[in-house]
């Protein structure tokens, strides 16, 4: 919608709007921009590269030796293509893996591109996981592709109900916070929510036209059908219990604001969409509880199906 308005009424726009920067060269934005003949940064441009090369001489001067600075630093600048984000990726890998990095390890021990630094990142964190709480390869994808399906950050307490027991224990729960941790490059843990650091985080594991498939590609569409399935949970326990008071878990606010979409997200057949709609959207027990949790949170689902699901009913 941002970009509909950017290409086709960005000149009538307030005086005070004039530049949209994006670092991510994706063609539907290229193609819906070119009438509007955008400036395009080149990576190899000199002051970018010199950017780099400051990145590199001020985050790594204790680890490169005195006499190798050149020459390390101009490979590095070369490995990183021009992405800023490699390179601050890479200088925590350095970080972490060496203490001094010489010249024969920038080939044998760095990995060779963002992906690869993805990879590393994705192993440590399954490998936390699996080794500490047991958890099957199965769980930890279920876990990936619900993370990439969230409507926003997704709550600690979803990914404890996806791969731990019903009966996990508050040290159970204190692991998978701290196995997650381990990768809070990428995946940043803050209020008990996981962020991704980059957008490029959240393409890598579902988009394989751009980064190819891999050991961690997920289909966020299963990521709908693990937090439909839970939302519905959170929701039905509501309409059981009552809303006698409206102080809500995370997980029962998250259900109400966004748990319908995660529904009809997964259906074609109009009368599983209606039976959606009476049960969760018009039910006055679901529209009070909404109302608790946000005042506008009844009303959009409604806009929400309008706009999308309207041919169904």
């Amino acid at each position: 919608e941002l970009l509909d308005v950017i290409a086709n009424y960005f000149q009538g726009l307030p005086l005070w709007i004039r530049f949209l920067v994006t670092t991510l060269p994706e063609i539907n934005i290229a193609e819906n921009l070119k009438n509007l003949h955008p400036l395009q940064l080149d990576p190899n441009d000199e002051e970018n590269v010199m950017d780099l090369k400051l990145l590199f001489e001020r985050q790594l001067c204790d680890v490169i030796p005195q006499d190798h600075q050149e020459v390390i630093i101009n490979e590095l600048v070369k490995k990183s293509d021009g992405l800023i984000l490699y390179a601050s990726l890479l200088v925590h890998f350095i970080k972490g893996s060496v203490s001094f990095l010489t010249p024969e390890q920038l080939d044998s021990t760095l990995p060779t591109g963002i992906s690869s630094v993805y990879q590393i990142f994705f192993k440590r964190l399954e490998r936390e996981l699996c080794e500490e709480l047991k958890i099957k390869e199965e769980q930890f994808l279920i876990f990936l592709s619900a993370l990439t399906a969230a409507r926003e950050p997704l709550l600690l307490d979803f990914v404890n109900k996806m791969i731990l027991s019903g009966t996990s224990s508050s040290a159970d729960r204190r692991k998978v916070k701290k196995a997650i941790a381990c990768i809070s490059t990428l995946l940043p843990v803050r209020d008990d929510h996981i962020y991704f650091f980059h957008k490029s985080v959240k393409d890598w594991l579902i988009d394989t036209s751009m980064y190819g498939q891999h050991d961690f590609t997920v289909d966020e569409t299963e990521g709908h059908r693990t937090l439909s399935k839970l939302c519905v949970h959170e929701l039905d326990d509501i309409k059981r219990k009552g809303v006698d008071s409206p102080k809500f878990s995370g997980i029962t606010k998250y259900a109400l604001k966004h748990g319908v979409r995660h529904m009809l997200y997964l259906e074609e057949d109009a009368r599983v969409c209606e039976v959606v709609v009476k049960e969760y959207v018009v039910d006055l027990e679901m529209v009070y509880a909404k109302l608790c949790v946000s005042n506008a949170g009844a009303s959009e689902d409604i806009l929400w199906i309008q706009k999308h699901k309207i041919s169904q009913f």
